[in-house]
């Protein structure tokens, strides 16, 4: 009876290791899942502004430069509230 109660404890502990083991490496992935994410809207955030950046210092733009730029802020709002 005792060796029966050991070895389940030994399976509880093992399955305890297992499943903090399985816990942690999912919590990296999504770490590292969120950072990529976030990396990934910052390049696009800044690929924006930098378009934005180029119209505006653009001495000729017009009406649609203008629609171009407003066109481009509503994409950037829109994709944030994503």
């Amino acid at each position: 009876m005792a060796r029966s109660q050991a070895i389940a404890c030994d399976i509880t502990d093992d399955v305890k290791d297992l499943v903090s083991r399985k816990t942690e490496e999912i919590v990296h992935e999504l770490e590292k899942a969120a950072d990529t994410f976030i990396a990934d809207v910052l390049v696009e955030k800044e690929r924006n502004l930098q378009q934005i950046k180029t119209m505006l210092n653009d001495k000729h733009y017009h009406k649609t430069r203008i629609e171009d730029v407003m066109r481009l802020i509503d994409n950037d709002i829109a994709s944030l509230k994503q």
